[in-house]
């Protein structure tokens, strides 16, 4: 079965899925739930480098430090953004792509600009 990698939304961390996790790891699915860096449990470690393109590397690491294939990438709001970034790096690992509560993003474009309906392109 595809391994799910559950990415959260801002202002929050991977504890985030804790009412899920137990419900597809009792169909025998596979299940990741990273906290982004700077985000949740990881909010100490502060500084101005870490960007949206820190948290692609950080989702892109785990994809090639458990070797995960077939994945299916789940974003909760800004876990959307993260994960299309990661989707466009690894696309040979992803199997699907689902934005739960979230938008995509045109390249150049601001993520705030997307919680505007008027400027979102989808």
């Amino acid at each position: 079965m595809a391994p799910f990698v559950l990415i959260h939304r801002a202002m929050h961390g991977g504890c985030c899925w804790q009412r899920v996790v137990p419900r597809l790891r009792a169909a025998g699915q596979a299940v990741f739930t990273p906290t982004l860096f700077r985000l949740g449990e990881r909010i100490n470690p502060a500084h101005p480098g870490i960007d949206l393109e820190t948290q692609i590397q950080d989702v892109l690491g785990l994809l090639d430090d458990e070797d995960l294939r077939d994945v299916l990438l789940v974003g909760h709001s800004y876990g959307a953004v993260v994960i299309t970034g990661v989707a466009e790096r690894r696309l040979a690992r992803v199997a699907q792509v689902a934005l739960l509560d979230g938008a995509m993003h045109a390249d150049g474009q601001a993520v705030l600009d997307c919680f505007r309906p008027d400027r979102c392109p989808v």
